[in-house]
């Protein structure tokens, strides 16, 4: 796939910034706008934040944090109809989740090569594996599924478990090389994970976009706070509003955006 990577819909007019903490935001979004007083954190309702707020370039890569069930795996399929070659590695014998993405003009497909994406835009790579000793089968099928990525470009890789793809396969430098040069190769992660320490530095370092749920570990909060930057008074708040977060709620972090502290709730 060398086809050029689509362009994203440039806003002609940017809503007026007012005094919310740095989001943008118009009249009529703020008043549908929920915001604690003396907060700096501003909830966005779902489809305004995929609207107005989700930024999100082909080559960016978006990475999910929060415990299980929190909804990890609902928030990152929900935001692949932002982009044009979504691919869903399945890496479960059974997932009811990738079952009913089939209804959603999702093709499964177990072995490579990947159809043209022309064809078959939305893709799910599920190799079987029945039990513990496909386990090598199964690596050796995700590992040239990311090499096909990588020679490709173009697509949009959502991996639901990072913990296992990169340690568990032991796949981990190849998704360090998507995140290195997504930009340059139109290549997009979106990863999820339960725990900070469990994954690579570089899921973090190398993400524009960052969505964390509630966590009551001290070390991952001081760890999401380090990595939001701004200095002792940012580091306090992002802690506070993760510590905050209603059940489902994420906190969500830009690199690209100007401090603003946004949460949201996939409806």
């Amino acid at each position: 796939m060398n086809e050029p990577v689509p362009t994203r819909s440039v806003r002609t007019t940017r809503p007026r910034r007012l005094a919310t903490g740095g989001v943008a935001v118009d009249q009529q979004h703020l008043l549908r706008t929920e915001r604690e007083p003396d907060s700096l954190t501003t909830f966005v309702p779902w489809d305004e934040f995929l609207a107005m707020e989700c930024d999100w370039e082909q080559g960016e890569h978006v990475t999910i944090c929060a415990p299980t069930g929190w909804g990890k795996t609902t928030l990152g399929l929900a935001l692949l109809p932002k982009r044009e070659y979504p691919l869903v590695l399945g890496t479960k014998p059974e997932d009811e989740t990738l079952e009913a993405l089939k209804a959603e003009g999702y093709r499964v497909v177990e072995k490579l090569p990947l159809p043209p994406p022309e064809i078959y835009p939305r893709v799910i790579f599920w190799p079987s594996i029945d039990n513990v000793k496909h386990v090598p089968a199964q690596k050796a099928a995700m590992r040239d599924a990311l090499m096909d990525v990588y020679h490709r470009g173009g697509y949009t890789v959502f991996i639901d478990e990072l913990d296992y793809i990169c340690n568990f396969l032991g796949l981990k430098p190849l998704v360090e090389l998507l995140w290195r040069q997504g930009r340059s190769l139109g290549v997009s992660v979106v990863g999820g994970t339960q725990r900070p320490a469990f994954i690579p530095l570089l899921a973090y370092d190398q993400a524009t976009h960052l969505f964390i749920g509630r966590d009551n570990d001290d070390v991952n909060v001081k760890r999401y706070s380090r990595i939001a930057g701004g200095g002792k008074r940012g580091k306090r708040d992002v802690e506070e509003a993760i510590a905050s977060l209603p059940r489902h709620h994420f906190l969500y972090l830009n690199a690209r955006g100007e401090g603003e502290r946004i949460t949201t709730k996939v409806t």
